[in-house]
């Protein structure tokens, strides 16, 4: 059952010269106004230095994933699988939308498909009652993977009662598990179903459609968990490494 997409965005590094990292990050609706791999292309030129970990979409439960940065080599970029050309992005765009798959004024996606009967069926299958979190402990200290750290502080500690304060300054990096709406990247001016950004999305109001808060009931259905690790026999995954199709069908 289709319930979510992992897709990954492309962020500069910095210069072309100086590699692309990639944020794994949940894209719930088939395909989030990314829509598909979001790909940093180089115009008139090739792209000897994009690593795309992941060839298409893999079904998933649509949980917080942490983020994964991943430093791209050209050599690693051409083993055994082509780059996709940017011919091929733009037209997935087109092919594997689900824009106006549920009717025009959607904003959950294929969060559609977790029904209350699938949500019946998934607790169906539990059978040790082991809960694992997806979750990261929070860290007040600045790192690599952590450049915008939670603020925190205690408010009040006595013999009746102790209270803090958290505070976010931004929520991405590797140290913050969190989980994207699709009012956070656009594809072409517009975010999931064909929404315009223009007017719906604010820096006074923030986000007039399709905000965290369609997902404020929860997402609970059945996960798969992939650990290509373990498929592959290593302890880690190397920077670089393609995760394909074939991988996930092993």
């Amino acid at each position: 059952m289709e319930i979510g997409r992992i897709l990954l965005g492309a962020h500069s590094a910095g210069t072309g010269e100086e590699g692309i990292s990639l944020s794994c990050m949940f894209r719930l609706g088939g395909f989030h106004p990314s829509k598909v791999l979001q790909v940093g292309f180089r115009e008139g030129g090739t792209m000897n230095r994009l690593i795309l970990v992941t060839s298409l979409f893999i079904p998933v439960v649509a949980i917080g994933v942490g983020a994964a940065l991943l430093r791209a080599t050209g050599t690693q970029a051409t083993v055994a699988h082509p780059l996709v050309t940017k011919a091929e992005y733009e037209r997935w765009q087109k092919e594997l939308s689900n824009w106006g798959r549920w009717g025009k004024d959607d904003e959950l996606g294929t969060l559609n498909l977790i029904t209350p009967a699938k949500r019946k069926q998934a607790a169906a299958l539990v059978k040790d009652g082991i809960s694992v979190s997806l979750a990261s402990n929070e860290s007040t200290e600045k790192e690599p993977d952590n450049p915008c750290p939670i603020e925190w502080s205690m408010l009040t500690a006595t013999q009746s009662i102790a209270m803090d304060k958290v505070a976010f300054p931004c929520i991405h990096g590797a140290g913050h598990t969190h989980l994207d709406s699709f009012a956070h990247v656009f594809f072409d001016g517009k975010m999931w179903n064909g929404y315009s950004v223009a007017g719906v999305v604010t820096i006074e109001r923030g986000a007039g459609k399709s905000s965290i808060l369609t997902m404020k009931d929860g997402i609970v259905t059945r996960g798969v968990l992939y650990d290509i690790a373990r498929l592959k026999g290593v302890p880690y995954l190397e920077p670089g490494t393609r995760i394909f199709p074939e991988d996930l069908e092993a």
